[in-house]
């Protein structure tokens, strides 16, 4: 089932975009696979790893950095900065830092570069970046 926001859910989102106040936006995050998606889809792509769903979107991002679309069911390639790992979505960027610090989570930025590199997973390197991600991840 899927839930259905109030009025004053609504009203606090809305204030949240206008006054773009993304650690506010983030404190509403589903708790669960049955706050978001009746198929059980996210539960399987979360894989037993606590996440996070990012407001307005079908965007999933795992404790571990994975990062989903749970529509259509398929992966998203971050991009690496020196300091954030972050994606842009319907031309808004999501930091990993926040949504981590939202959550209560700690963010371990060359922990999840690790992850990535070692599991093969795609990642982005800004071509101002890609030098500096080389000398530090090979």
């Amino acid at each position: 089932m899927a839930k259905v926001l109030t009025e004053d859910e609504l009203y606090d989102i809305e204030c949240a975009i206008y006054n773009d106040n993304n650690e506010a936006l983030f404190k509403s995050l589903p708790q669960g696979p049955e706050d978001f998606n009746d198929g059980g889809i996210v539960k399987e792509l979360a894989e037993g790893q606590e996440y996070a769903i990012v407001p307005q979107s079908n965007i999933m991002v795992r404790k571990d950095g994975r990062l989903f679309n749970a529509k259509f069911i398929r992966t998203v390639m971050p991009m690496w900065t020196p300091n954030d790992i972050l994606a842009i979505i319907n031309g808004k960027q999501i930091r990993y830092s926040e949504i981590y610090k939202s959550r209560g989570w700690k963010f371990d930025q060359e922990e999840i570069t690790q992850k990535y590199v070692n599991k093969k997973w795609k990642i982005s390197v800004p071509k101002g970046y890609r030098q500096m991600y080389k000398e530090l991840y090979g």
